[in-house]
């Protein structure tokens, strides 16, 4: 409630509202209902019995879960990531650099049919979401995302995510993937960072950029290893 509040939220979306239950509180179940892993009609049924949670929101009267089903439906992704830079603000007691930051990338499916259903059916899984992360690996925290509705290289979302991570960091850990000169020189260049991604071929006779050849001649597993933390945050996530 801290986080929506200071994120500037306003309280209903129009003056005409009928003012039951304000953009604070829905919000608010639906980030309870994902913590618990809820469905809608069972996360009503538990703040029924919550009395605790019901002053914390300030409601007078429990919402159908049609309500919070609709809420949910119509609500900004603006928001959500207003809400996220908040939370995020709290882990972090000043505004410097991070130590590490990872970034990688993983697809989820919009169907949720299984594959052995998938198979029976002839049926196959034909939208998709992409999303690329930017984690603290210290705190693993999420300080930026990129999502699509397609297919798309993943230098292509590095780039603005590179851009538009809540925190800059000293060094950042990408995996073979995002190999690109002009990442490197975007990190060093632009976020005065080191850059730490393996080249694709080690045993190219020839590596072009200067960038690329540090990382063939004088590469740092070490500190890369840190890029495991990305993958820990998307185990979660899924």
């Amino acid at each position: 409630m801290n986080a929506i509040r200071e994120s500037k939220i306003p309280l209903y979306t129009s003056k005409f509202s009928r003012k039951d239950y304000n953009q604070h509180q829905l919000l608010a179940f639906l980030v309870f209902k994902e913590y618990l892993g809820a469905r809608y009609r069972e996360i009503i049924e538990l703040v029924e019995v919550m009395n605790v949670i019901q002053t914390h929101l300030g409601i007078a009267r429990i919402p159908h879960f049609t309500t919070l089903n609709k809420f949910s439906s119509r609500i900004s992704s603006t928001i959500l990531t207003e809400v996220h830079k908040q939370v995020t603000s709290f882990s972090y007691r000043d505004t410097g650099r991070v130590s590490t930051i990872a970034i990688d990338s993983t697809g989820f499916p919009t169907e949720y049919f299984s594959y052995y259903y998938s198979m029976r059916t002839d049926k196959t899984r034909k939208d998709f979401i992409k999303i690329s992360l930017a984690v603290d690996t210290e705190k693993q925290t999420i300080l930026g995302s990129k999502i699509t509705k397609s297919r798309q290289h993943d230098t292509k979302h590095a780039k603005p995510l590179l851009r538009n991570t809540l925190r800059k960091a000293d060094c950042y850990v990408l995996d073979r993937g995002y190999d690109s000169e002009q990442i490197h020189l975007q990190i060093r260049t632009d976020l005065q960072a080191k850059s730490i991604i393996p080249i694709r071929d080690w045993n190219a006779d020839y590596v072009k950029g200067e960038f690329r050849k540090e990382m063939a001649d004088n590469f740092d597993r070490k500190r890369y290893g840190q890029r495991n933390k990305v993958e820990t945050v998307f185990s979660v996530i899924k």
